[in-house]
């Protein structure tokens, strides 16, 4: 049922099924759909809810459930009859009494004979009410033979349930679920209403997949959060992993964020990563990056990692940006004057070995 109008939904049978709700279409000047939700994710909160409901202790919660409104219902069919008793009664009363007036007493045989039409009026009103009471059906049963295949299969249904036939399914569902009521308040999240056959409910509430990023619940919010994450060192993973844990979630996601999402708003908006920073920046910290050591000693970036490696550069001279690793160095003369005499070295052993003489 749609949570909107009320009406029956449809099944649309596309690349991924739909439940639709054409309503308002059918019965208004409305020119779309009122309701329209992904059917693999509402039918799996519905399976998963039979799974638990079928369980012994909930089995023995309901039974306690039908059988108290079984007696309530007892109870107020019991003070129907009473109430219609007495409604009968005065209506027989009120007729002997007009019956028994002298018609020449003008006035009281008026009187009396409002009084019979009332009662009367009354009687039909009770009597309609008791029909409509009588209409209504009876609190379900569930089948002896029904709620031991459900005590003996409680836990192999789950394992089953791929096995069996969509009109097997169904039936086992329609066996305690009276009906289900589907509402999409926002575009990214389904309420479901599972009405069950003792006219209990539980509610639920599930995210759906959707195609625009914009439409995403709190997506301003995620999108600052990624702009403080990002001046903070965070990489598109960490970003991503860290928003999961916060409750946010991307459009064709309901588990979580992923980096593309993240680096998809980043790049959107110029905001460069702490490791891109560094990398194309000169100085950072009043240290130099290798870009800016390079430069100050007319080198270029190879070389200054070259005397990384081969430890030309001391230990001492190098250190590491905490969150990206980035090779840091300090503004010393000393260590320029040192990587700029190794740079003499080699050129003068070149020399003297092509002028041996």
């Amino acid at each position: 049922m749609c949570g909107h109008c009320g009406y029956h939904m449809q099944t649309v049978y596309k690349h991924t099924p739909r439940y639709v709700c054409r309503g308002m279409v059918r019965t208004t000047i409305a020119r779309s759909d009122c309701n329209s939700v992904r059917s693999p994710v509402v039918d799996q909160v519905v399976v998963q809810a039979f799974f638990e409901a079928i369980q012994p202790a909930k089995l023995d919660a309901l039974e306690e459930i039908l059988a108290a409104q079984r007696l309530e219902q007892e109870r107020l069919e019991q003070h129907w009859q009473e109430q219609l008793k007495r409604m009968q009664y005065e209506a027989r009363l009120a007729q002997r009494q007009y019956d028994a007036v002298d018609p020449d007493n003008r006035l009281v045989a008026a009187e009396l004979e409002r009084r019979w039409e009332s009662s009367l009026q009354q009687l039909r009103q009770t009597q309609e009410a008791f029909d409509h009471f009588q209409q209504a059906p009876p609190p379900d049963r569930i089948p002896s033979n029904l709620r031991e295949m459900f005590q003996n299969v409680s836990d192999r249904l789950p394992e089953l349930w791929p096995s069996l036939s969509n009109p097997q399914r169904k039936e086992l569902l329609r066996s305690l679920i009276r009906q289900v009521i589907i509402k999409r308040p926002v575009p990214d999240h389904i309420e479901i209403r599972i009405v069950w056959v003792s006219n209990c409910y539980t509610d639920h509430t599930c995210l759906t997949p959707i195609h625009g990023e914009r439409n995403v619940s709190g997506y301003d919010r995620m999108v600052t959060r990624i702009e403080e994450l990002c001046k903070q060192g965070y990489d598109d993973q960490q970003m991503a992993e860290q928003l999961t844990k916060e409750g946010y979630h991307s459009a064709r996601s309901t588990t979580g964020v992923t980096a593309r999402s993240v680096q998809k708003i980043r790049l959107k908006r110029n905001w460069n990563l702490r490791f891109t920073l560094l990398r194309s920046a000169d100085e950072w910290d009043d240290h130099w990056t290798v870009n800016g050591l390079a430069r100050e000693c007319e080198v270029n970036e190879s070389t200054i990692y070259r005397f990384i490696y081969a430890k030309v550069i001391p230990a001492e001279f190098v250190f590491h940006e905490q969150q990206t690793g980035i090779y840091l160095f300090p503004k010393d003369d000393q260590l320029i004057a040192l990587i700029k005499k190794s740079l003499g070295h080699p050129r003068k052993n070149r020399t003297n070995q092509q002028n041996p003489h």
